[in-house]
C-alpha cells in the first residue's frame, strides 16, 4: 500500500499524501537462563523491594505474562482456596507456585491507598495507580521493572520457552494471552481448535505451575560463580 501511494503521488494522480513506513517487527532474544534464575531469586527473596515489583516481575519471568495484562489484574483475580492461591488467567484459574503465591496474596491483602478505587463492586486494582480509579500504567510498570534489570520482552520469551518445553501450544497460547479459534475448527480436537478441552486445560495449567515452581526453586543453584545482580531500584512508594 505504501508503494502504491508513493507511485500515485509521483504520477500526480493524488495530492501530497503521507505514506507511513511499515512498523518494525519487535524482536528480542530470550533472557539467558542463568540471568533469569538470578532475577527470579532476587524478586522472591529481597524483601527490600516493592511488593508490586516483586509480584509483577515474577509473573513475567515465571509465567510469561504481558505487562499490559498484569496492570489490569484486580484483587478479584487472586483467589485463595484451601491454602492455595490461584490467579485468573485465560479460560480458568492458574495455581501459583510458592513463594509467588504468598507474595501475591500479600499484595491482594494490602490495604489500598486513597487513589485505589473500586473496579466494580467489592473489587480493586491489584496494581493501583496514582489517580482515583486508575491502575498502574503499563509504561510506568515497565520502567519500574527495567530499573531492576528486567526487560519485558526478553524475560517473557525466556519464560515462554521454558513453559513450551512441556505445555501443548494451545494451552500455552491461552496462558500467555495469544489463544484464538480458527474459523474452520471443529469442537472435537483441541489441536484443531486452538483450545484445550477442560481436563486437558487443567492438566496443562497444573503443569505450568510445576514448571514455574521448578524455576522458582532453581534459584538456590544459580551456579558456583554466579552472583545475584543487585537491583538498581529500591523500595519505591506507591504511585
Amino acid at each position: 500500500m505504501r508503494a502504491f501511494i508513493v507511485w500515485t503521488g509521483r504520477q500526480k494522480i493524488t495530492g501530497p499524501l503521507t505514506a507511513i513506513a511499515p512498523a518494525t517487527k519487535r524482536h528480542a532474544d530470550p533472557l539467558e537462563t542463568r540471568q533469569r534464575v538470578q532475577l527470579i531469586h532476587t524478586l522472591l527473596t529481597d524483601e527490600s523491594l516493592d511488593l508490586r515489583d516483586r509480584v509483577a516481575g515474577s509473573l513475567v519471568l515465571l509465567l510469561a505474562q504481558q505487562i499490559s495484562r498484569v496492570v489490569l489484574l484486580s484483587t478479584d483475580d487472586v483467589q485463595q482456596r484451601e491454602a492455595r492461591v490461584f490467579l485468573s488467567r485465560g479460560r480458568g484459574p492458574l495455581l501459583l507456585p510458592e513463594p509467588l503465591a504468598t507474595l501475591t496474596e500479600q499484595l491482594r491483602a494490602t490495604p489500598p491507598s486513597v487513589a485505589a478505587r473500586t473496579v466494580s463492586a467489592g473489587s480493586q486494582w491489584l496494581f493501583p495507580g496514582r489517580l482515583p480509579g486508575s491502575h498502574l500504567s503499563e509504561d510506568h510498570l515497565r520502567e519500574r521493572l527495567r530499573k531492576l534489570d528486567i526487560q519485558s520482552l526478553p524475560a517473557r520469551n525466556a519464560a515462554a520457552l521454558n513453559l513450551g518445553q512441556a505445555l501443548p501450544a494451545a494451552i500455552l497460547a491461552d496462558l500467555i494471552g495469544f489463544a484464538r479459534t480458527p474459523p474452520s475448527a471443529g469442537p472435537s480436537s483441541p489441536t484443531a481448535t486452538g483450545h484445550a478441552t477442560q481436563p486437558h486445560a487443567q492438566q496443562g495449567r497444573d503443569q505450568a505451575c510445576n514448571l514455574a515452581r521448578a524455576s522458582a526453586s532453581g534459584h538456590h543453584r544459580p551456579g558456583a560463580n554466579a552472583k545475584a545482580p543487585a537491583p538498581r531500584g529500591g523500595n519505591a512508594g506507591r504511585r
